[in-house]
């Protein structure tokens, strides 16, 4: 065999692996192109459901953007009138501010008329407060003599009473002794310069009085041991004062000094000591720890037993 055979048989050798490579490169690619287009068939189906579902989306979306923009535009109206009241509410207010304003000014040039006023009348209060601390000064001073005047006019009423008692009890001894006379004239006795006995403690006349003078009464005799009761309570100025059942007749005299007892708890209240004294009665005094407890009916003593 000839070289240039050879080289024709090389030459279709080589060219048959050529053409058996560039066969099944072209196999190769063919199905790489239907695999590629079955793969752009599936994207292109996906698209066109992705893009379905995004128009229906879309529309959704469309619907819910007017209803947004209907309730959006409900709300500004809403908001807009409620502005335009707030502007109405903002106006009322300004003018009930002003008005306000008005009236603060007012009050005070009220306030400060009412403080001069106030000053005047502290001045004039305080005028009035001398004035009545004087008054009061004045008033003490006369409640002092009025309690002076009280107690003395007690003591002189109960003078007076004890007086009294004693021209009643002379009434009484004379017309005993009128009757005695008129029985010694019917009885034919002696009858001229005939002179009525000196009345004697505890001596009964013919009315049976036993009544006697003050100045006749005898002396109260050291540790006697004289009872009485509570009349009457008064308070004359602040001073508690009682009147007991114990007089003159009992030997009962200015200054003594009774202890005032409840018996029926048997306690001790105070004491009384006497300032006046009638025939059958006495007022003084009182003191002592318990004086709330003196009532009418509480006893007097001048001995604790």
């Amino acid at each position: 065999m000839s070289a240039l055979t050879k080289v024709f048989v090389v030459l279709h050798v080589v060219l048959s692996l050529l053409l058996v490579a560039g066969m099944v490169t072209f196999v190769n690619k063919v199905e790489d192109f239907r695999t590629t287009a079955t793969k752009a068939k599936e994207e292109t189906s996906r698209e066109r459901a992705l893009k379905d579902d995004a128009l229906v989306a879309a529309a959704n979306a469309n619907s819910s953007r007017d209803m947004a923009i209907a309730e959006a535009n409900a709300r500004a109206a809403k908001l807009e009138q409620g502005f335009n009241s707030a502007q109405a509410e903002v106006a009322k207010q300004t003018a009930l501010v002003a008005e306000e304003k008005r009236r603060a000014d007012k009050a005070d040039v009220d306030t400060k008329t009412a403080q001069q006023i106030a000053k005047a009348a502290t001045d004039a209060q305080k005028v009035a407060q001398d004035a009545l601390l004087a008054v009061r000064k004045e008033s003490d001073d006369l409640q002092k003599k009025y309690s002076e005047s009280m107690v003395a006019i007690s003591d002189l009423s109960n003078k007076l009473d004890v007086m009294n008692k004693r021209y009643q009890q002379k009434l009484e001894e004379l017309a005993a002794a009128n009757a005695k006379v008129e029985e010694l004239q019917n009885s034919g006795g002696r009858t001229v310069g005939y002179v009525p006995p000196a009345a004697t403690p505890g001596a009964t006349g013919a009315t049976g009085t036993g009544l006697a003078s003050a100045a006749e009464q005898p002396a109260p005799v050291a540790g006697q041991n004289l009872k009485g009761v509570v009349r009457s309570r008064k308070t004359i100025q602040g001073v508690d004062y009682a009147v007991i059942s114990l007089g003159s007749a009992d030997n009962v005299q200015k200054g003594m000094e009774f202890k005032v007892i409840d018996r029926a708890s048997n306690q001790f209240l105070g004491y009384l000591t006497v300032d006046s004294v009638d025939y059958n009665e006495a007022m003084g005094h009182l003191r002592g720890p318990n004086l709330k407890g003196v009532r009418e009916g509480s006893e007097v003593v001048t001995q604790l037993q």
